[in-house]
C-alpha cells in the first residue's frame, strides 16, 4: 500500500523501483519515491530528439538535459515530475511551453501534473503547465489538479480567474469536494467578497458536502472585515445547526469583530459562554487581551480588573502582550506612575519587559516633559533600543528645548549601530527652528538630501516656518517656490506660514497675494488662514478691506468662527465704530457663535473709549446676571473708562463687585486705578493699592512711581522713604 492507501500493481513492485508503476506524489512529498513508469517514454522521446535534420526546441532541451547527467545519476532523476519541472525550468521568456513540452504528454497523469505544479516556483509557470495539461490527448484533470490551481490563483493574488476555473471543475463533469470550498471561501473572504462566499456555503449541500470549523472561521472573520457585523454574528449562531461547533478561534474571532464593531457587551457575554462551555473552548491569552484591550480603550476600568482576576482564576498568566496593552492604555490616561510600577512588577515577577513596553512609558514621560526621567529609563532598558525609542526621546528633548541633550541622544544612537531615518531628521529640523537656530536647520536639510533621504513635508514646513519666524520671509517663500518648480509636495500648513510671516511683516499685501495663490493651485485655505489675514488687515487700519474679507468669506461657504468675529469686532472698536462692533456681536450671536470674553472686552472697551460708559456698565451687568462672570480684561475696561470719566466713585463699586466675584486684580488693573485714584485726589487709596500690589508680587512701571512720588510729596502724607524701603525689599 502507499501513502493513500492505494494497492501496488503487483506486490513485488513496492519493493523493486525497476517495475513499472507511477509515482506516488505524497510519498515523494516526503522524501520517498514509488516506481515508476519512465525508460520507454524516455527512450521514444530519445529517439525522436535524436531522429531528422529538423529537431523541436524541447527535443534539443531534452537530449542536453540527458547528456548532462551518468547512467547513475539518470536513475534518481528519471521521474516525469523531474524531467517536466527541469524543462519548465529552463523556459526562458518568449519560449513556446508547447514546444518546450512536445512529447511530454504520454507522462501526463493528475498526480503529476499537482506534482509539477508544487514544483514551480513561479505562479505563472504552473498556471500556463495546467492549462498545457488540460489540452493533451488522453489527460483528465481531477479535482485535486483544480484545487491546486485555485490555490495558486489565491495565493499568488489572482482571486478573480478562480470562478472560470470553478465553472470548468464543474464542467468536466468533477464533483467539488472539502478543500475546493475551502479555497474558494478564503479567497474570496480574502479578497473582501466575503458576500459571495457565503453563497459557496450555501452550494456544499448541492453537492452533499459537510461544511467543517474553518470554513465557519473563514467566513465570519472575513464578514467582520467587510464590516457586516451582524451577519457575522448571525453566522456564528446558526453553526450549531448545522453541526459544527465554535473552536477557540471561532470564539476569538467574533469577540475580536465584536470589540472593534464597539460592541462590549455582546463580547462580554461571550466570555461568559466559553467559561461555562470549557474544554476546548475555554477563553486562552488571545481572548483576554482582545477584551482586555478593548475595556481599556473604552474607559472601563471596571471590567479591565474583572478580566485579569478571571485570568488569575484560570491560571492564565499575563503575557507581554497583555502587559503592553495595560501599559500602553495607563500610559494615554496619562498615569505615568502606574505604567513604572507595572515595568518594575515585570523586571522582578516577569514577563520580560520589551522594546514596545519601554517606548510606551518613555514617550509617556516626554508627553509630560519628564525627558529627563525618559533618558534615564533608555539607560536601564533590559532589551536593545529600537529607533522608535530614539526618535521618542529626540523628539521629546527638542521640544524641551534641550537641544545639546537631543545631540547626545543621537550619538548615543550611532553607537548603538541604529541608522537615522527621515523621522530623525525631521525632528532635529524641527527642534533646530523651535530654538532659532534656522541656518543649522537649513544646512541640515541640504545634507539629508545629499544623503539621498527624501526630506517629508514636516520638515520642510518646519523650516519655512522657523524662516518666517526669525524674520527670513523672502527666504522662506524662495523655499517653497523651488519646492514647487522640483515637484515636492507642499502644504496648506506651509503656505499658512508664509501669510503668518507677511502679516508679521506688516506686508498684508504680499498676505493676500500668497492667499490667492493657494486657491489658483486649488488648495483650499483653512478659516485659520482667512484669520491670519483678518488680523493683518486690522493691525494695518484697513477696516473696510477687512470687513469685505469676511462677506468673501461666507459668500465661499466658510461660516466664521468666533476668531473671526472678536478680530474684527475688536478692529472696529479701536476704529471708535462702535455701533458697527456691536451689531456685529449681536449677529453672531443669532448665527450661533456665542460671544466669549475676548469679544465682551472688546465691546467694553470700545463703549468705554467713545464715552458710552453707562452702557459698557450695563453690558457687564446684564453677563453677571447670567452667570457669565465678567474676567479682569472686561472690568479692567469698564474700571478704566469709568476712570477716565472722573467717575471714581462707581469704580470703587466696580472693584467691590469684581472681588467679590473671585476676580483678582492683574498688574495692568492695579496701574490703571492708582493713576486714577491720584488724579482724582485719592491719594490715601492710591497708596493702599499700591502696598496690595506689591504684596501680590506686581512692581509698578517707572511713571506709576513717578506719579505716585509726586502725589505723596505734594499731599505731605507719605514718607516717599518707608515706600522704597518696602518696594525694595520686595524686589529683593
Amino acid at each position: 500500500m502507499d501513502c493513500l492507501g492505494r494497492k501496488h500493481p503487483s506486490p513485488n513492485a513496492a519493493r523493486n523501483p525497476k517495475n513499472n508503476h507511477k509515482r506516488c506524489f505524497q510519498c515523494s512529498a516526503k522524501g520517498h519515491f514509488a516506481a515508476f513508469r519512465f525508460k520507454g517514454a524516455a527512450s521514444r522521446i530519445q529517439a525522436r530528439a535524436n531522429s531528422g535534420s529538423q529537431r523541436s526546441s524541447s527535443s534539443e532541451a531534452l537530449q542536453a538535459y540527458i547528456r548532462t547527467y551518468t547512467s547513475e545519476e539518470f536513475e534518481i532523476h528519471k521521474s516525469s515530475v523531474e524531467l517536466i519541472s527541469s524543462l519548465l525550468r529552463r523556459k526562458r521568456p518568449g519560449d513556446d511551453l508547447r514546444k518546450l513540452l512536445d512529447g511530454c504528454s504520454r507522462l501526463l497523469d493528475p498526480d503529476v501534473v499537482v506534482a509539477v505544479m508544487r514544483r514551480s516556483s513561479r505562479p505563472d509557470l504552473a498556471i500556463q503547465f495546467f492549462d498545457w495539461a488540460g489540452e493533451q490527448d488522453g489527460y483528465k484533470h481531477d479535482v485535486h489538479s483544480y484545487n491546486h490551481l485555485l490555490d495558486i490563483l489565491v495565493k499568488s493574488g489572482h482571486q478573480f480567474r478562480t470562478g472560470k476555473v470553478y465553472k470548468d471543475l464543474l464542467h468536466s463533469g468533477c464533483s467539488p469536494n472539502l478543500v475546493t470550498f475551502k479555497i474558494l471561501i478564503r479567497g474570496n473572504c480574502k479578497a473582501g467578497q466575503a458576500t459571495r462566499a457565503l453563497e459557496f456555503l450555501r452550494a456544499l449541500d448541492e453537492f452533499s458536502v459537510a461544511p467543517d470549523v474553518y470554513i465557519f472561521n473563514f467566513l465570519i472573520h472575513g464578514l467582520f472585515k467587510d464590516g457586516n457585523p451582524d451577519q457575522a454574528v448571525k453566522l456564528f449562531e446558526n453553526m450549531e445547526s448545522s453541526r459544527v461547533n465554535p473552536d477557540i478561534f471561532t470564539y476569538n474571532t467574533v469577540i475580536s469583530g465584536l470589540c472593534k464593531s464597539g460592541n462590549l457587551e455582546k463580547a462580554r457575554e461571550l466570555l461568559e459562554e466559553m467559561i461555562r462551555r470549557g474544554g476546548k473552548s475555554a477563553p486562552d491569552i488571545v481572548t483576554y487581551n482582545t477584551l482586555i484591550n478593548a475595556f481599556y480603550r473604552a474607559s472601563r476600568i471596571r471590567e479591565v480588573c474583572e478580566f485579569r482576576e478571571k485570568m488569575k482564576a484560570a491560571g492564565i498568566n499575563p503575557d507581554v502582550l497583555t502587559c503592553n496593552i495595560l501599559v500602553s492604555g495607563i500610559c494615554k490616561d496619562g498615569d505615568v506612575e502606574e505604567a513604572l510600577e507595572i515595568l518594575d512588577g515585570m523586571k522582578l515577577a516577569g514577563p520580560a519587559p520589551d522594546v514596545i513596553t519601554y517606548n510606551s512609558i518613555i514617550h509617556a514621560l516626554c508627553v509630560a516633559g519628564r525627558v529627563v526621567e525618559a533618558a534615564e529609563i533608555l539607560k536601564t532598558m533590559s532589551c536593545s533600543p529600537d529607533l522608535v525609542t530614539f526618535n521618542t526621546l529626540l523628539d521629546g528633548f527638542c521640544k524641551a528645548g534641550m537641544l545639546p541633550r537631543a545631540l547626545e541622544v543621537l550619538e548615543e544612537m550611532c553607537r548603538e549601530n541604529i541608522l537615522p531615518d527621515v523621522i530623525t531628521y525631521t525632528i532635529l529640523v524641527n527642534g533646530l527652528c523651535r530654538v532659532g537656530q534656522v541656518q543649522v536647520a537649513f544646512y541640515l536639510l541640504e545634507e539629508i538630501v545629499r544623503q539621498g533621504y527624501i526630506p517629508d513635508v514636516i520638515a520642510y514646513t518646519s523650516l519655512v516656518d522657523g524662516l518666517c519666524k526669525s524674520g527670513e520671509i523672502e527666504e522662506a517663500h524662495k523655499l517653497v517656490k523651488e519646492m514647487s518648480v522640483r515637484g515636492c509636495r507642499t502644504g496648506v500648513v506651509m503656505y499658512s506660514s508664509l501669510v503668518s510671516g507677511y502679516c508679521r511683516a506688516g506686508n498684508v499685501h504680499k498676505a493676500r497675494e500668497i492667499l490667492a495663490e493657494m486657491v489658483s493651485i486649488n488648495m483650499v485655505p483653512p478659516l485659520f488662514t482667512y484669520n491670519i489675514v483678518l488680523g493683518g488687515l486690522i493691525k494695518d487700519g484697513s477696516i473696510s478691506k477687512a470687513v469685505s474679507l469676511i462677506s468673501d468669506l461666507v459668500a465661499r461657504g466658510y461660516v466664521p468662527d468666533v476668531v473671526t468675529y472678536n478680530t474684527l469686532i475688536d478692529g472696529l472698536c479701536k476704529a471708535n465704530r462702535v455701533r458697527e462692533a456691536c451689531d456685529l456681536a449681536d449677529e453672531m450671536a443669532s448665527l450661533g457663535c456665542f460671544p466669549n470674553d475676548v469679544t465682551l472686552g472688546s465691546v467694553v472697551f470700545g463703549l468705554c473709549r467713545v464715552g458710552r460708559v453707562d452702557d459698557a456698565w450695563s453690558l457687564v451687568v446684564e453677563m453677571s446676571r447670567k452667570r457669565h462672570a465678567p474676567n479682569v480684561v472686561v472690568y479692567t475696561s469698564l474700571i478704566d473708562g469709568l476712570c477716565k470719566s472722573d467717575r471714581m466713585d462707581d469704580a470703587c463699586v466696580v472693584l467691590d463687585a469684581m472681588r467679590g466675584q473671585g476676580v483678582a486684580l492683574d498688574d495692568f488693573a492695579y496701574r490703571k486705578l492708582i493713576v486714577s485714584m491720584i488724579h482724582g485726589g485719592r491719594v490715601a487709596e492710591a497708596m493702599a493699592m499700591y502696598d496690595e500690589m506689591v504684596a501680590r508680587g506686581f512692581l509698578p512701571d517707572g511713571s506709576t512711581s513717578k506719579t505716585l512720588e509726586e502725589a505723596a510729596m505734594s499731599n505731605s502724607v507719605f514718607e516717599w522713604t518707608n515706600l522704597e524701603e518696602n518696594a525694595s525689599s520686595d524686589r529683593v
